[in-house]
C-alpha cells in the first residue's frame, strides 16, 4: 500500500513539474510576442516555416537531430542580418522557431521530439526528408505517402 501511495505521489509530482513548466514556457512565449514589433510587419507563416526547415537542414545535415535551440539562434541570427535589432532577432528566433517546428511537424516534414526532465529536457527535430533538394520535393514526398494533395500537405 505505502508503494501505491508513493507511486502515486512521484506522478502528481511529475504532472505539477510538467504544469509549471508548460506555463512558464507559455509566459516566455506571450512575453516574447508582446516585444516583437517587426513581427507584424512582417508575419508571412509560409516564409518563416520554410526558413525553418531550411535552418533544420543547414544544422543538421543528412537527417541528423538538432535542437530547436540552435534552430531558435540561428533564426535569430538571420533576423540580424535582415536589419533587426538584437532584441527583435531573439525574439524572432524564439517565436519564428517554435511556431515553424510545430507546423513542420504537424504537416510532415520534420520530427520532434523532448529528452530530459519535462520542465528541463531538450528539444530535438529531425528533418524526415534529408534525401530531398528543395522544399516543393518534400512536400511532394510527403503528399505521395500520406495520399493526399500538395494542398492538404499545408492544411
Amino acid at each position: 500500500m505505502l508503494f501505491s501511495l508513493k507511486a502515486a505521489h512521484d506522478q502528481a509530482e511529475d504532472r505539477r513539474l510538467r504544469e509549471a513548466a508548460r506555463i512558464r514556457h507559455q509566459v516566455d512565449v506571450e512575453e516574447a510576442m508582446a516585444n516583437v514589433s517587426s513581427r507584424m510587419h512582417r508575419e508571412n507563416l509560409e516564409e518563416d516555416i520554410q526558413r525553418c526547415w531550411s535552418a533544420l537542414r543547414k544544422l543538421g545535415r543528412d537527417g541528423s537531430p538538432v535542437e530547436l535551440a540552435d534552430v531558435r539562434t540561428y533564426l535569430s541570427s538571420i533576423a540580424v542580418e535582415e536589419g533587426a535589432s538584437e532584441d527583435e532577432a531573439e525574439a524572432e528566433g524564439e517565436i519564428s522557431g517554435f511556431v515553424a517546428s510545430l507546423f513542420l511537424t504537424h504537416r510532415g516534414f520534420a520530427e520532434i521530439w523532448q529528452m530530459g526532465e519535462a520542465n528541463q529536457g531538450r528539444i530535438f527535430l529531425r528533418d524526415r526528408w534529408p534525401k530531398v533538394e528543395t522544399f516543393d520535393e518534400a512536400r511532394v514526398a510527403i503528399a505521395r505517402e500520406r495520399g493526399i494533395t500538395l494542398e492538404e500537405v499545408e492544411a
